[in-house]
């Protein structure tokens, strides 16, 4: 049995080792910024479950989404790490209901975080101006570019409501079961080209 558990880890490690030094070749290697019409259908489609996932888990979520100027679905941020993380996904950005623009999201961190995980993240812009600043930056930085309030919403959905009307807010959450901390710092939002 210690021998299963032990191997089962090593496992988990070399898969997490991997994922981060394979973001890691993506990042350094440029990737093409670009999404074509059936990527495009399966990121909607994709965001579509997230949108659903979250208002089940969110009583507040159908007030948020209608007073929002806009929202973003990324429906799986894939987060892998050992002695350093990467998180990546695509998600969709729409206004007013409709499906806008696509980006890509990565984020790298330093420091010991064994393990993988998939959560969703909807980041909901709550003025015009926040909608206007995130979508005239292609490569938009948070922190850099302005700054998103991260509320993760656990097993019980409850959040500080105040923190809600900042001017953006990104919600995380587990797809299934409990998730760690999932961290902005340093995250970037690059807008796809549509072919």
């Amino acid at each position: 049995m210690q021998d299963a558990r032990r191997l089962d880890l090593t496992i988990r490690i070399a898969m997490a080792v991997g994922f981060v030094a394979f973001i890691w070749l993506f990042v350094a290697a440029g990737p093409s910024y670009a999404i074509t019409k059936s990527e495009q259908a399966i990121v909607d489609e994709k965001a579509d479950e997230a949108v659903k996932e979250f208002e089940k888990k969110v009583p507040q979520a159908k007030e948020l989404f209608k007073s929002a100027k806009g929202v973003l679905v990324m429906p799986a941020l894939y987060k892998a790490g050992f002695l350093g993380a990467a998180q990546y996904g695509d998600g969709v950005l729409r206004v007013g209901g409709k499906s806008v623009d696509y980006y890509n999201f990565v984020a790298l961190s330093f420091g010991f975080q064994a393990g993988a995980q998939k959560v969703g993240m909807i980041m909901v812009f709550n003025s015009d101006e926040a909608l206007a600043t995130f979508r005239r930056n292609p490569g938009f930085e948070v922190g850099a570019d302005a700054d998103v309030t991260l509320i993760t919403i656990g097993e019980g959905a409850s959040f500080d409501t105040t923190k809600a009307g900042q001017q953006i807010v990104a919600f995380t959450f587990a797809h299934r079961g409990a998730m760690a901390g999932v961290s902005l710092k340093g995250a970037k939002f690059t807008k796809l080209d549509k072919e």
